[in-house]
């Protein structure tokens, strides 16, 4: 059980002006004050069998934060504070299976958020988001490990549909060490094996206004040499 607060003096934020003469914005980095929040969090995680092989986990984060920006209408140069309330509410839950070298495990979680502001044509916003996560660790043949997850994102009640999305991530890791002191590791990876991931990554801040991450790569596949070294103090 955690309890959190903060408050942040001098922010910088971000000042928008409107420019008469060619009907364009300036954008100025200036300090404002308000930003501050409360933070609540919770974990449980109990053994439910004799052996210990099976763990359930279950988890809330319960926050509330105040935002504080600048915000100007289209046609005049005067700006006023803009101050959104953002409530999140995150609970997660999961069960974990393992034995000797395997470990396989199921999640589920939610991130529900909702703003709100009082100030003049503000909406207010809630939408959430859905993440379902089926993983497996195993030993293979030849030495070899697996390490595969399979994800289920789900995002509903956003304004713009282009974010209520569903998408199927499949992540696999094939890895091998190649020497006998075990220094060094092969590993392959290969993410997003069905393609659903968007390259196009759409998310609201904290204000309630949509940030747009174009071209990020999201289905590769990559091969890694990793050198592990211990360095054992000497005996005096």
């Amino acid at each position: 059980m955690g309890l959190y607060l903060h408050t942040i003096d001098n922010a910088i934020g971000r000042l928008r002006q409107f420019n008469p003469q060619n009907g364009g914005y300036i954008y100025i980095p200036w300090n404002i004050d308000g930003n501050r929040g409360l933070r609540v969090t919770g974990i449980i995680s109990q053994s439910v069998d004799k052996g210990k092989h099976w763990f359930l986990n279950i988890g809330t984060n319960v926050s509330l934060n105040r935002s504080v920006d600048f915000a100007n209408t289209k046609t005049t140069a005067d700006f006023y504070k803009s101050i959104v309330h953002n409530l999140h509410v995150s609970p997660n839950a999961g069960i974990d299976y393992r034995y000797s070298k395997w470990h396989a495990s199921f999640k589920a979680s939610a991130d529900w958020e909702r703003l709100t502001s009082a100030q003049e044509g503000f909406e207010t916003l809630s939408q959430v988001d859905f993440l379902y996560t089926i993983s497996l660790n195993a030993p293979l043949l030849f030495s070899i490990d697996l390490n595969t997850d399979m994800n289920l994102f789900m995002r509903r009640g956003y304004s713009n549909r282009a974010m209520n999305t569903d998408e199927w991530v499949w992540n696999v890791n094939l890895s091998r060490c190649i020497d006998k002191r075990k220094a060094w590791l092969l590993k392959l990876s290969a993410h997003d094996l069905l393609g659903q991931l968007s390259a196009v990554r759409r998310t609201l801040n904290a204000q309630g206004r949509v940030e747009t991450v174009n071209n990020t790569i999201t289905r590769n596949i990559m091969l890694h040499i990793i050198w592990k070294f211990n360095k054992k103090a000497s005996k005096k």
